[in-house]
């Protein structure tokens, strides 16, 4: 049978058609993988990257895992979902990555230690097995790894000299000074031919840190102090490193041990347990100076992470006053909380053992309002379950942004002896969210969610409450970063339906404060009893004259008094307390103290006893300001009025070393960048005494009554010109800081 031959045309037609369609199969296929792909689970990718990286060898393999194992950001050792504590914060990004297991990663690190080409990743690969072994406490595999790697790196390269220091800091932290010595003496210094990538700029922090722990603070200092000269050579562009600013802040904290001749070393230990008794491992503990907020990561100077018992230790610590702070995971925080209290400090003194067992215990349950109810009686009815070993709560709410992208968070009642207030909606909307505003200064920049706050019936308020036991420590909060988890139904959310919003109010929410203001003011002109708007032009008035408006005050005091007569609420009364002080009105203050004591359901706090007991000094009743310093500073945990009670015992013609000794008893731990250290103020005066003391007891009283007359008149009054004696000038100076 004969068959035709196909043209060649035909042919190349045929043959073209047939690579399209495997081009356009091609395409289909890696097109289908692509959406597979896509809804492919977290766990389901994590499972084929660990296949890849089991079938892979050599450079393969190591890409592989410093893209699995190394990079992700939810790997970096330190860093936590969540802190709590100094400088608390939530960690952004999903938390719905996959994660490998210790068990899993450790053997990936281990294998990329041995036989991945130096780089970044090295380092950061032992940055992570070193934390993994800590937590399970193996440290000496830690220790073994790091030798291993640093004998197949070639000298002078900056990956062996990092991973030297690496290992210096782990001797130092175990108190092993001799060996520590020894590591450091192998890396060396680093040269300007150098790069920089993190642990090389420790090398003067260890140092310094290696002799303090040997016991020798004072060159320990000088260590730190030179460290920084030389490193600030090779800072670019004004960048200061994470390892410059931590060298910084130790060599601070070095040098206020030496002045309080207080230098030794000191251990800080203890567990985190949950209040069940069951052990917290994985969570970092941070001993933190008690005047920085600012977090710095694993480049703290006091850092441990828990093993499995809960247990941690931190080593080298200067003496001095320090704040506590814990990173937890999402899941760790899964119907528990650490309850921390803002102004707990620990004070460690020279070569001393402190331990401090932390307990997390659970979140209070709230049981309402819940489930963005909508309420409109005159009373507002919350309840929670009952904590055991509370004598009282604080309940607090959070005004919405007008986005519902976040909130103001306000107190509404403290000292509550039982779980359930029930609380008059006047009170509620009494209570005014803290004020804010663009950085020029314009008050008609004022955020209109925190003027209207509890007023505004189109918001969706949330509450929460705190529980503390009979010493005033905080044991439990129903507060958690989880509440998200949480159903809708079960959420702590509420609108007030009480009233509806009027044009007023609307011109308030569209940031038209100056129209709002005009009407607010004719709605109280046309209806004196128009309490409402009495308020809200109450507050627009106080916003304008917190940002310098002072003419404002002629209006807004008159109008504060007429609301304190229609509604006799504490908030309210609050405002004309401060601007009382303001203008040094002493007789409508004290007029006021006492109606604000009368009407308060809650205890009066120690910040604000210790302002009327500032104002009665300010007056001369000396023995009054002392009774009243008294009571309120063993209530308040920062002392920030210590020095105007100092102040009031001089005045009492009372001896230098029994004010120091109360200097001592009361130090200043406020929340400023920097506190005044009284007691050593004091000293100074003590020796410039010493050689005259009638003189300067002469030149003391001229000098005190100076200033405490000046603040009787005006407030804001600086401090006298020059007493001729420089202890008095500097102990009356600091006196004119204090707020």
């Amino acid at each position: 049978m004969n068959q035709t031959k196909p043209s060649r045309k035909r042919l190349t037609l045929a043959i073209g058609l047939a690579l399209i369609a495997a081009t356009l199969l091609t395409v289909w296929l890696v097109s289908t993988f692509d959406r597979f792909q896509a809804f492919q689970t977290p766990e389901q990718k994590l499972l084929h990257a660990m296949e890849d990286i089991e079938q892979a060898d050599g450079n393969s393999k190591a890409k592989l895992i410093e893209q699995t194992v190394i990079e992700p950001y939810a790997y970096t050792p330190y860093t936590f979902d969540v802190h709590l504590g100094a400088s608390s914060m939530v960690r952004s990004g999903s938390t719905e990555d996959a994660l490998l297991t210790p068990e899993e990663r450790i053997p990936l690190l281990e294998w990329y230690m041995q036989h991945a080409e130096p780089s970044h990743y090295l380092i950061r690969a032992a940055e992570q097995l070193v934390y993994e072994y800590a937590v399970l406490g193996k440290s000496a595999e830690a220790d073994q790894a790091l030798a291993q790697t640093v004998k197949r790196l070639s000298n002078n390269t900056a990956e062996r000299r990092d991973l030297l220091l690496l290992q210096a800091e782990r001797q130092l932290e175990y108190g092993n000074t001799e060996q520590t010595r020894k590591l450091l003496e192998q890396a060396g210094p680093a040269g300007n031919d150098i790069v920089f990538n993190g642990l090389s700029e420790t090398y003067g922090w260890i140092s310094s840190r290696l002799l303090f722990a040997e016991g020798q603070a004072k060159s320990a200092l000088e260590s730190a102090q030179q460290a920084l000269v030389e490193q600030a050579r090779v800072e670019k562009d004004g960048y200061a490193s994470e390892s410059y600013i931590a060298l910084e802040d130790y060599r601070n904290s070095l040098k206020t041990a030496l002045n309080q001749h207080d230098s030794e070393p000191s251990v800080f230990s203890g567990k985190l347990i949950r209040s069940d008794g069951t052990p917290v491992p994985r969570a970092g503990i941070f001993l933190r100076e008690s005047d920085r907020s600012q977090y710095r990561g694993d480049k703290e100077p006091y850092h441990a992470v828990t093993d499995d018992t809960g247990t941690f230790e931190i080593r080298g610590v200067i003496p001095g006053f320090y704040q506590l702070e814990v990173g937890l995971s999402y899941e760790q925080l899964e119907d528990w909380s650490w309850p921390f209290d803002w102004d707990d400090r620990i004070e460690i003194k020279g070569n001393s053992s402190v331990e401090r067992n932390l307990a997390m215990t659970p979140l209070i349950e709230q049981q309402s309002p819940l489930g963005g109810q909508e309420l409109t009686g005159d009373t507002v009815e919350f309840r929670w379950a009952t904590v055991e070993g509370a004598a009282y709560y604080e309940l607090g709410g959070m005004i919405p942004n007008q986005d519902n992208s976040g909130g103001t968070g306000s107190m509404i009642r403290s000292g509550i002896t039982d779980n359930h207030l029930s609380i008059p909606i006047d009170e509620l909307y009494a209570t005014p969210g803290p004020l804010s505003w663009s950085e020029d200064n314009d008050w008609e920049s004022t955020q209109p969610d925190t003027l209207l706050a509890y007023m505004n019936p189109e918001a969706k308020f949330s509450w929460s409450v705190e529980a503390y036991d009979a010493e005033g420590n905080k044991i439990a909060q129903s507060s958690s970063p989880r509440i998200d988890s949480k159903s809708i139904e079960n959420r702590p959310e509420f609108y007030l339906k009480q009233r509806t919003l009027n044009p007023a109010d609307r011109l308030v929410l569209k940031g038209e404060l100056a129209q709002a203001l005009d009407r607010y003011r004719s709605n109280v002109e046309a209806d004196p009893n128009d309490t409402e708007s009495l308020r809200l032009l109450t507050r627009l008035l106080y916003a304008k004259s917190q940002i310098g408006e002072e003419q404002t005050m002629q209006e807004l005091i008159p109008l504060l008094e007429r609301l304190s007569e229609q509604s006799t609420n504490p908030r309210e009364i609050e405002k004309l307390l401060s601007l009382f002080y303001e203008n040094a009105d002493w007789a409508k203050y004290e007029q006021y103290y006492r109606l604000y004591t009368e009407s308060n359901p809650e205890p009066i706090n120690a910040y604000e006893r210790s302002i009327y007991a500032t104002m009665l000094l300010y007056q001369g009743k000396t023995d009054e300001a002392r009774e009243a310093f008294a009571d309120a500073l063993s209530d308040d945990g920062t002392h920030r009025f210590v020095g105007m009670a100092l102040a009031a015992e001089l005045a009492d013609h009372r001896s230098l070393t029994k004010v120091r000794e109360m200097a001592r008893s009361y130090p200043e731990l406020s929340e400023e960048n920097s506190w005044t250290y009284w007691s050593d103020l004091l000293e100074a005066m003590e020796k410039e005494r010493s050689a005259s003391p009638d003189t300067f007891d002469a030149k003391l009283d001229k000098t005190l009554t100076s200033f405490l007359n000046n603040r009787q008149a005006d407030v804001k009054a600086k401090a006298p010109a020059s007493s001729g004696l420089p202890s008095i000038d500097d102990f009356v100076e600091a006196l004119a800081q204090v707020h």
